[in-house]
């Protein structure tokens, strides 16, 4: 009984019906018990099943209509005595299924930056700013919290001979990249008479779905080199969305990684290089033509300009260097309160510059600086050695949540945004033997059964 329960589990329908259960939730705006629901079938989850893939997607479809609760600290932290539930899950979990702790390459640069972390704002930070709740929460939860995810993660994903482990986060990948679409489209759909009316949009939740969607679009132009070509389409789709968040930083880096995600396709296919060149060159001449009459509905300003000297994020470029002099070795601390004026968040939340340079320089100095470095050259080594066609689509999902971390805290944000990074690397470790000793089945969206895998060149 327990391996037909696995086995729907780990199935293309109930995938299918934790995004149906997603595209309600959205629908009835029932983002608070909503959470709850994927919270608690998650935790079920994790006691019914060894293998953890099969949280995956309801974990990555919680966290982007999560988005949507703007402020919403004290909303959720009423709920805090459930936590004992998916906490005492996961302890389930990773005891009764565990498996033996493994280390790849990529666990040293997260212990480097964990040390900068650690050690951002010594010897100037009051300990009422360290030791403040939220300031442990990020300290702790990108410096040794992310060690500690890294090597229960790391231990609990393993190949399996059922299917092709990396093709399977693809595929959620895929269908979470989908859900985003819905929400930004039902937004409008029911937004729609007031958007006519006013000709603006506003979308308190832009960054956040923006950024979630810069993460999932590479695999599109993936699943058009190895399966049909009609998914360049969906990747512009999922640009199109991100454009119609009214994100700014969506708009700007998005359109890079488009840019990137085309010339991917191009190099790697050569009867998709003419298709490639042709949608990329439309999308220029559409947004360059409709550029003054889409400015003003997605919020830019009369001058037409994508950054203005008197907002805060302009502003804090300054303060980020003020406060690197104030403490070259270490910076100023990720719990840090100095910049309130500039900058006030909301509770619970850090007193973000708003760009990852910036918050390496500001925060953490010079050390920062030097264990990001280490961290980023590690991840862009894992990326290009004896790379081929999936480690490539996962650095440019990589690309995506770098560049989104330049105008937004992004990675410096442990939950989901740094845990999934982390989690795209640790899949980047499989060596080849390791896969071709596991299943060749693909989890494919919208196809209930397994199918044969496509081959797809080596690029190294």
């Amino acid at each position: 009984m327990i391996h037909k329960i696995r086995s729907f589990c780990g199935s293309m329908m109930c995938a299918l019906l934790f995004l149906l259960g997603a595209c309600l939730v959205v629908l009835l705006k029932a983002e608070v018990v909503g959470m709850l629901v994927f919270v608690m079938a998650i935790s079920l989850l994790l006691f019914l099943c060894d293998d953890i893939t099969v949280t995956t997607l309801p974990f990555l479809l919680a966290c982007m209509f999560v988005t949507k609760c703007y402020d919403s600290f004290d909303t959720f932290i009423r709920f805090a005595p459930l936590g004992v539930i998916p906490v005492g899950a996961l302890l389930f979990h990773f005891i009764f299924y565990r498996k033996k702790f493994r280390i790849g390459s990529s666990f040293y640069g997260i212990l480097a930056v964990a040390l900068s972390v650690t050690l951002g704002g010594a010897f100037i930070i009051t300990p009422k700013e360290y030791f403040s709740g939220t300031s442990l929460y990020y300290v702790l939860g990108l410096g040794i919290g992310m060690a500690a995810v890294y090597l229960l993660m790391k231990s609990a994903f393993v190949v399996r001979p059922e299917y092709d482990i990396r093709e399977r986060l693809l595929a959620f990948f895929y269908i979470a990249g989908l859900f985003g679409c819905f929400m930004v489209f039902s937004h409008y759909a029911v937004e729609f008479s007031t958007i006519r009316q006013t000709m603006r949009i506003k979308i308190q939740w832009s960054n956040n779905i923006s950024t979630m969607l810069m993460l999932f679009m590479p695999v599109p132009f993936y699943y058009a080199l190895t399966r049909n070509r009609a998914n360049l389409l969906v990747g512009l789709l999922f640009y199109a969305a991100i454009v119609m968040t009214g994100s700014r930083g969506g708009l700007l880096m998005g359109g890079v990684e488009l840019i990137l995600c085309f010339l991917f396709v191009a190099v790697a296919e050569k009867s998709l290089r003419l298709p490639s060149l042709a949608l990329l060159v439309a999308c220029s001449i559409l947004l360059v033509a409709g550029w003054e009459k889409l400015a003003p509905f997605i919020g830019i300003g009369e001058s037409s300009s994508l950054i203005s000297s008197g907002e805060v994020r302009y502003k804090l470029i300054f303060r980020a260097f003020d406060d690197f002099k104030a403490n070259p070795i270490f910076g100023r601390g990720l719990g840090y309160t100095g910049n309130s004026d500039c900058y006030h968040p909301v509770k619970g939340a850090a007193n973000w510059y708003h760009m990852f340079v910036f918050q390496i320089i500001g925060s953490l100095g010079l050390l920062g600086v030097a264990a990001y470095l280490f961290q980023f050259v590690g991840r862009l080594r894992l990326i290009f050695q004896k790379t081929d066609l999936t480690k490539l689509t996962f650095g440019l999902c990589y690309a995506g949540m770098l560049l989104m971390s330049m105008v937004n805290p992004g990675e410096f944000c442990p939950i989901p945004y740094e845990m999934l990074t982390v989690l795209l690397f640790i899949f980047l470790e499989f060596s080849q033997p390791e896969l071709e000793a596991g299943g060749s089945a693909v989890f494919c969206p919208f196809k209930i059964e397994f199918s044969k895998k496509a081959e797809k060149p080596d690029l190294s």
